[in-house]
């Protein structure tokens, strides 16, 4: 996930811990710019294009139940 905004960093946040609350693991890396950052998640098998949007949109569904702001 690529995350840009003045508040990547919180955002970015959010999705990790609901990440982490369903046993996923992710990597949290700041961009190279500094402005902004992601999110990587690895699969050990190969996954749809669609199913990993899918997969994302929930997370960041899930997230802003937590955060409003996201």
């Amino acid at each position: 996930m690529d995350l840009d905004e003045q508040t990547w960093f919180e955002d970015m946040y959010s999705v990790y811990k609901v990440a982490t609350r369903y046993k996923l693991e992710p990597v949290m890396e700041r961009s190279s710019s500094g402005l902004g950052g992601h999110l990587w998640f690895f699969f050990s098998t190969n996954i749809k294009a669609s199913l990993v949007r899918r997969f994302g949109e929930f997370l960041l569904q899930e997230a802003l139940k937590i955060d409003s702001n996201l």
